[in-house]
């Protein structure tokens, strides 16, 4: 990029216009970045020169290193002098946080008696009281207990075909779209599916 810059300045030392223009660009490939830009002004002081490169490498997604070297020229406020500088850096990412798995809404586990038991799991943070409701409860809500961000009830349900559905605090039905099955119920709602096999 390239920009045409002026200031009018009263600090003391080089009091008056600061004009100038300034470059600057950014190249990467891969691993590997690199920084360059500079820059002329005319100040009441005299003509000045700035200037900075910098590269960057990142052997990997963790580790990052970096160095550069540069010149600033006369700050306009406060009339400090230009000086020259350089740096190294490292930057080594040693705990990155992975994105939590999704969960499934609906899971069906082990055997148990005559059926299989089956997790039922809703993410919300939100809410505060979920319940589950379905043919198999004779669409009466049933609570659901929470465990950090995340309502769960298991129950035990024999072979068959299922709808289902939450309810977020005691009003609002909710079938989130992850949800297997979705089908219209014919008033306006959404509902789960789920299919309990006997093998």
């Amino acid at each position: 990029s390239l920009a045409a810059l002026a200031r009018r300045a009263t600090n003391g030392t080089g009091t008056g216009w600061y004009r100038g223009v300034a470059a600057d660009v950014g190249l990467g490939r891969g691993r590997l970045g690199a920084t360059l830009s500079g820059s002329l002004w005319r100040t009441p002081l005299g003509t000045e020169g700035g200037y900075y490169a910098g590269l960057e490498l990142a052997p990997s997604s963790s580790l990052r290193l970096s160095a550069g070297v540069g010149r600033s020229v006369t700050d306009a406020l406060y009339g400090t002098p230009g000086s020259f500088g350089a740096s190294v850096g490292v930057s080594w990412r040693i705990g990155a946080r992975r994105p939590a798995a999704p969960l499934p809404v609906v899971e069906v586990a082990e055997r148990a008696g005559a059926g299989r038991k089956v997790w039922f799991r809703l993410r919300s943070a939100s809410a505060g009281t979920v319940a589950l409701a379905g043919d198999f409860t004779g669409w009466e809500p049933r609570p659901m207990r929470k465990q950090g961000e995340v309502w769960v009830l298991d129950l035990v349900l024999r072979p068959g075909t299922y709808h289902f559905s939450f309810v977020l605090d005691q009003d609002r039905w909710l079938v989130p779209d992850d949800a297997p099955g979705i089908i219209d119920d014919g008033w306006g709602r959404r509902n789960g599916t789920l299919v309990v096999s006997g093998t």
